[in-house]
């Protein structure tokens, strides 16, 4: 918009000091001519003393040379920024318990300042609406929501729960608006800051120093109560990772708001602790005045893994949100080293070998038991005065079975020792994610007793052979195990990086001296190495290394006491390769425990990306990328906001997809409802299939809705340091002082000289004649 404006300048070329000096000639001149007069009456006085004035102006006319200039004035088109605080806790109910939204009344707000403050017809005002945080897509009279780059302070990353509010590092982030003005923001939030303004209690000088270079004034409109009733789960306190079979400690908030006006004072109520969905630890709370109290819980995990933990408490009636009821939060549980239990019936190659392979690996801490006294054996003396100690079957497997990583039974009969007891709580021990390993011998599957025991199901193999008089259900022969289509890709199996190299191997190994005889393997199991002539019930080839998934747990069998003959083929030297025996239990321990170093394919899911991110690396058995890699994803869902149950998986995980030149697939996830998920993807790489699995959590913004009152404070030292206006919703918007626009002058028209015309040389000689000629006769001169 442009308007013209007229005004009188000096065309002089004289510089202003003399311009100053000649209006003081003019002032000295009237003051000694007025002085002179002194003795005149009044009337004549003045009217000398006039004259005399209207020449000096006739003067002071022709000397600074007056003319009258139209210059044009352009006013500059402003902005006004109204940004919306769209962050978790304005989900939450502008007053009460139900109702609209904080966020929805402030985009009501929002679409009402977009109407009222670009009213004005004389501003060229444009109304741009911004919303915090930009994972909002909603917005307001048709106008489309920008988008605020918001750069965050150093050490402060994105929250995984949620979005965060950022009033200070949003404000600063304010487009420029190309050119125009700012003439003031309009800032619609509960002030539940979590970013630079919420950490003190007073703005610091560097976010006054950034709020004024705005240089427009900040009106804020608090929207939600801060008088609210609600019970939280604070924060909780944990390690960032726990060791296996070591105890890990929760320290939980529990914090309540007005209590006592709720009449909850005295209440108690149940805080529960759940490790993916289900519920591990509980304790009852009694409400108290003073808003904040703390539950300590002690879990030890029996298994590594990452797991989704969560703390909640039921809804109370009248609280402002049930959301904050639960938080849920992520460990990983790691093991510093595998933990083995060896059982042995009696002393043998096998035995000799296999223990001393234990013993050389620094990863593994063992525990060897060799029977070589049963309770029944005949004590001509004391106990304390033998050396050989009855075999401690109630602190193993009844007191200190969870905290073994692996139980290797080999060539054990549990009957003499007094053990069937103790059998239920080995089983349960593989099923809650324990790992077993039967060899054979004489003493082992059916020559063991095992059959119709609770160990029987978790084998891989069926029981049930019997052999005339009574004999040991064995094949003494000697045999060369051939490998199955799975145990040519099978990584327990894997004894060389190529699979073919593997198997030719795998047939050259020394013989076996015999192997022992069951039933089939079961439907469920992986038969990994068979008997090139015998056949089991189901006239199949007997199988010899079987391994099946128990449970959470996994379980090897082994039909052979006589493994250790492997350890002859391959190095001659301990410097040398490692022999495939080594190997082959190797692999088979971290199998059989679930290393994830035993993986070819890996699996991260970003949770800072918007959209979520899965992204996949996949690897050969020679650990190069392998591309074109058929990748398949499968979802699961494991817990649920009503009650946390296991459900089913949704189906909103990538389907499959292909890996790239460098090994890598990238797929997103769009549409997840909040809560606790467990990815798996799969593929076959290196003729091995393989798989890795990831916990995230979506949503539960626990940080934000830990104090879910508003904060009208924060919001009003804001607008006073910027003199702007601190309201509330019920306030509206209408009625804002802006910055009033900015007047530029674009050209200037041709000046119009006052003093050229002849008017002023007359006016001045007759005011100066026409004093003379008065003054001369009233006695002046």
């Amino acid at each position: 918009m442009t308007t013209h404006v007229t005004r009188i300048v000096a065309q002089t070329a004289m510089p202003i000091a003399a311009g100053l000096a000649a209006l003081a000639v003019g002032i000295l001149v009237l003051a000694i001519s007025t002085y002179a007069l002194r003795s005149l009456p009044p009337r004549r006085r003045a009217i000398l003393v006039g004259l005399r004035a209207l020449g000096v102006v006739a003067a002071l006319v022709l000397f600074f040379q007056p003319a009258l200039r139209t210059e044009r004035l352009a006013t500059m088109p402003s902005r006004v920024a109204v940004l919306v605080d769209d962050s978790a806790s304005m989900s939450l109910p502008a007053t009460g318990s139900t109702g609209p939204t904080r966020a929805d009344r402030a985009f009501e707000l929002a679409t009402e300042a977009l109407t009222k403050l670009a009213a004005d017809p004389k501003a060229d005002r444009r109304v741009e609406l911004f919303t915090l945080p930009r994972t909002t897509t909603r917005a307001a009279a048709d106008q489309p929501a920008g988008e605020l780059p918001i750069a965050l302070p150093t050490g402060v990353r994105p929250h995984s729960d949620g979005p965060l509010t950022h009033l200070g590092e949003a404000l600063g982030a304010l487009p420029r608006g190309d050119g125009r003005d700012l003439a003031g923001v309009v800032l619609l939030s509960d002030g539940a800051d979590h970013g630079r303004l919420g950490l003190a209690n007073d703005l610091d000088e560097g976010t006054k120093e950034r709020l004024r270079a705005l240089g427009a004034p900040i009106h804020t409109v608090t929207i939600g109560e801060r008088d609210v009733q609600d019970l939280v789960i604070g924060a909780v306190a944990h390690d960032d990772f726990g060791f296996v079979r070591t105890p890990i400690s929760f320290e939980v908030e529990v914090r309540t708001l007005g209590a006592e006006r709720a009449g909850w004072i005295g209440k108690s109520v149940p805080v529960q602790l759940r490790r993916d969905g289900l519920v591990i630890a509980a304790q009852n709370v009694e409400l108290k005045q003073g808003g904040s109290q703390r539950v300590s819980f002690r879990h030890v995990p029996e298994r590594v893994g990452e797991f989704v933990f969560d703390v909640s408490t039921p809804p109370l009636s009248g609280e402002l949100t049930q959301t904050n009821n639960l938080t849920r939060f992520s460990m990983r549980v790691v093991r510093d080293r595998v933990r083995i239990l060896h059982v042995c019936g009696r002393p043998s190659w096998d035995e000799r070998f296999l223990r001393s392979l234990f013993k050389r690996d620094p990863n593994v801490d063992l525990i060897s038991f060799f029977i070589l006294r049963t309770p029944r054996y005949i004590e001509p003396a004391t106990s304390d005065e033998l050396s050989l100690i009855p075999f401690p079957t109630d602190e193993l497997f009844r007191e200190s079975l969870h905290t073994f990583d692996l139980v290797v039974l080999q060539n054990f009969d549990y009957g003499p020792y007094e053990m069937a007891m103790y059998l239920p709580f080995l089983a349960r021990y593989v099923e809650d994610g324990g790992a077993l390993a039967m060899l054979g011998g004489e003493l082992s599957f059916d020559g063991g007793g095992y059959a119709n025991t609770p160990i029987e199901p978790l084998l891989p193999v069926e029981l049930g052979v019997t052999m005339k008089g009574g004999a040991p259900p064995i094949d003494a022969h000697p045999v060369h195990p051939k490998l199955t289509a799975a145990g040519r890709a099978h990584p327990l199996t894997a004894l060389a990086l190529d699979v073919e190299e593997s198997a030719r191997i795998f047939a050259g190994l020394p013989a076996l001296d015999g192997v022992n005889l069951v039933r089939r393997a079961r439907p469920d199991a992986t038969v990994l190495a068979v008997h090139p002539t015998l056949l089991d019930g189901d006239q199949q080839p007997l199988p010899i290394i079987a391994v099946r998934d128990a449970g959470r747990g996994r379980v090897l069998s082994v039909g052979s006491d006589s493994t250790w003959r492997w350890s002859f083929e391959g190095g001659a030297h301990t410097d040398g390769p490692r022999r495939p025996y080594e190997r082959f239990w190797e692999s088979a321990i971290r199998w059989l425990v679930r290393d994830p170093s035993l993986s070819l394919l890996r699996l991260e899911v970003d949770r800072t990306s918007t959209p979520m991110t899965a992204r996949v690396s996949a690897v050969g058995p020679d650990y190069r990328p392998v591309a074109g890699a058929k990748v398949t994803f499968a979802l699961e869902r494991i817990d649920d906001p009503d009650g946390f149950p296991r459900s089913a998986a949704r189906p909103t995980a990538p389907a499959e997809g292909l890996t790239s030149e460098g090994g890598k697939l990238e797929r997103a996830m769009t549409g997840l409802p909040e809560g606790a998920y467990r990815l798996r993807a799969q593929a076959t790489l290196g003729g091995r299939p393989t798989e890795d699995e990831e916990l995230f959590i979506v949503g539960n913004s626990t940080d934000e809705l830990a104090d879910p009152a508003a904060r009208p404070e924060l919001l009003q030292r804001i607008a006073k340091l910027t003199h702007g206006e601190a309201r509330v919703a019920s306030d509206g918007v209408n009625g804002l002082e802006l910055k009033p626009p900015r007047e530029v002058r674009i050209a200037a028209s041709d000046d119009r000289p006052i003093w050229t015309s002849p008017f002023w040389l007359l006016f001045g000689f007759g005011a100066f004649t026409a004093a003379w000629a008065l003054g001369r006769r009233w006695g002046r001169r």
